[in-house]
This record gives C-alpha cells, structure tokens and sequence, in this order.
C-alpha cells in the first residue's frame, strides 16, 4: 500500500572472487520489480552469462554487483547518500532518486564492501524513513 515503507538490498557474486575463481560457467536471470498500490514505481531484470559480464555496458567484468532501494525518499536523503558513497571512496557506486524510490548501486569485486555500503546507507536512513533508530539486527553478525 501506498504507506507501506521498503527498504531492500541484494547483492550478487559471480563466481568466487576472492580465491580467483571467475564466473565461466552458468546464467544468472535476476528480477526486481516494486509496485505501489498495483503501480510499477520499479522494473528491472538483469541476465548474465559468462561472455556477456564481460561487457562494460553490464557488468565490466566485475565479479559483484548490488542494488539497494529505500522508498519515501527525497532528494535531501539521496544527496546525504551520495555524501556517504563519496566518504568510503567505492569507485564504482551511485544513488538517484526514482519518484520517491532511492536506488543505490555498487559494481565491485568485493561483496564485503558491498554489504558495508548498504548498511551504512541502511543505517543511515532507517531513521529518517522508518521512525526507528537503526539497531543492527544480530544475524548480521552470522
């Protein structure tokens, strides 16, 4: 409904990075749509295989790819976000505002970073957007 509040994040890794092990065999076929009272306010799919990673117009040959939303946003939390992206210098990570969906993305090789990104960000705006003090849930810590 239309006041319900979201805030999600996926992160996806291809192959095993960190014991160089790459993404050579396989497909990934990922979808995320978000809707608001039967409204598409979010569409996305995202279809890799080995080859087309590769591509800089997809994935560049990054391993680790990640999308976080957060919705009632506006802009003075997108600029707060993009603050914080600028502040832990991730090469490749952006946010823009979507109506009120504020969308991040990361593209590494790192899903530890990744992970730290969204729930800096996480940590963040969960006051502002959510009326709750940010408390890390304890199976984050698993």
């Amino acid at each position: 409904q239309g006041s319900a509040r979201l805030g999600l994040w996926e992160i996806h890794c291809l192959g095993r990075p960190v014991i160089q092990e790459d993404f050579d065999d396989g497909n990934l076929d990922s979808r995320l749509e978000i809707r608001r009272d039967g409204r598409p306010m979010l569409m996305e799919r995202l279809r890799v295989d080995p080859n087309s990673r590769l591509r800089s117009s997809l994935l560049g040959g990054q391993p680790v790819n990640g999308t976080a939303v957060f919705s009632h946003a506006d802009s003075s939390l997108l600029g707060l976000v993009r603050e914080r992206i600028d502040a832990v210098a991730i090469k490749i990570a952006g946010a823009t505002l979507i109506e009120d969906l504020l969308v991040v993305r990361y593209l590494g090789d790192s899903t530890e970073q990744a992970r730290k990104l969204f729930t800096d960000i996480w940590s963040v705006l969960r006051e502002p957007l959510m009326d709750r003090p940010a408390s890390l849930p304890r199976i984050w810590n698993t």
